[in-house]
């Protein structure tokens, strides 16, 4: 036969774990002891938000609200001051409001920055909610952006360029541009220049041509305007090769290694002497 036993417990306790050993014994003389462990926690306010961070982008000379949604999921109400950034385009619909335990409570986060007094650019920062327990935060990333585009220039170049007859720019390089939300964009250069029309902002630019080293940059893309980016890639000359030739004897290789070097190139190349060597026995 199955007893369920209920226990209720009562009184003023500091928060604390407590233990107690208590024992059973039947009139027929059977007995049995058992641990019960309580943790006692205070009774507070708890808060989350949805979304519980902001990425957002924010386009100059127009008002964007975003709603944030503040639950209490503890068991007392919260008297609530909100801590705003000293960031002066940055607005709250409320200041201070009270919630109660179980419920939720929505405001708008106001953003209107205006083009000539806002640069464009990322803020990254956090809004504060102040309560009797303590500061709860919302992190946050903005993106200020226009929608007024820019022209990006791009020229690729490597030591042929100031060396060799012509000039000759990188051909076939490639380029990629990642914007502050992870969006990517590819072109080549098939002479080693191109143009491409983007939203002002912030771009992450990568450059790379085959046997040619990788540029990589921050860059700024000025809005109703052109913005011209030389990037200097440098081309790989000399080519270092291990090879491991087996021999007839068991568990011993000939290392040789071998140099490749690009002749009749105007540009300084190092030459090494000998261009191979075997390394014996291994």
């Amino acid at each position: 036969m199955i007893v369920t036993l209920d226990f209720s417990v009562s009184g003023a306790f500091n928060p604390q774990t407590l233990f107690q050993e208590i024992s059973i014994k039947s009139s027929e003389g059977a007995s049995s002891t058992f641990n019960i462990y309580l943790q006692i926690i205070k009774d507070v306010a708890k808060l989350r938000t949805f979304p519980d961070s902001i990425v957002q982008s924010v386009l100059l000379d127009t008002r964007t609200s975003i709603p944030i949604v503040v639950s209490n999921y503890g068991s007392q109400s919260a008297n609530i001051e909100m801590g705003l950034p000293d960031i002066p385009w940055m607005k709250s619909s409320v200041n201070t409001f009270t919630l109660e335990a179980g419920k939720n409570f929505t405001f708008n986060l106001v953003l209107l920055p205006s083009s000539g007094v806002v640069p464009i650019n990322t803020y990254i920062g956090k809004i504060a909610f102040n309560f009797e327990e303590g500061t709860f935060f919302v992190p946050f990333n903005l993106q200020i952006t226009s929608n007024e585009n820019g022209t990006l220039e791009i020229e690729v170049v490597d030591e042929f360029t100031y060396y060799a007859e012509g000039s000759p720019r990188v051909a076939e390089a490639s380029i990629t541009l990642i914007d502050s939300f992870g969006e990517e964009i590819k072109r080549t250069a098939f002479d080693g220049t191109t143009s491409i029309e983007l939203l002002s902002g912030y771009y992450e630019l990568t450059v790379g041509a085959d046997k040619h080293g990788t540029y990589r940059s921050v860059i700024f893309v000025q809005p109703g305007t052109t913005t011209s980016i030389l990037t200097f890639i440098s081309r790989q000359l000399v080519d270092v090769y291990w090879k491991v030739v087996p021999t007839e004897i068991p568990d011993e290789y000939d290392i040789i290694l071998e140099t490749v070097f690009e002749t009749y190139v105007p540009v300084p190349v190092l030459t090494i002497t000998p261009n191979g060597n075997s390394f014996l026995p291994f």
